[in-house]
């Protein structure tokens, strides 16, 4: 079965950059270490592809909560 999607993928590049603006504003630079918390939920996802947009050093944890199925281990 075909779902059609019905995102405005428009925003997206909004999104992005309001994040790197609030990232210049809190003034993170490549000297801070930065270690992002995620889980398997689309926010985290959001999230960990966000700051790949930047040239910012950081590192993931992965922290499961038990609240999805096995695909949020991978």
């Amino acid at each position: 079965m075909f779902i059609e999607s019905k995102i405005d993928f428009s925003s997206t590049k909004c999104m992005k950059d309001n994040f790197l603006k609030q990232i210049k504003k809190i003034k993170l630079h490549k000297d801070n270490k930065i270690l992002l918390a995620v889980s398997g939920g689309i926010d985290s996802m959001v999230l960990l592809d966000l700051f790949n947009e930047t040239d910012l050093p950081y590192a993931v944890a992965h922290c499961n909560f038990g609240l999805r199925s096995k695909e949020s281990d991978m």
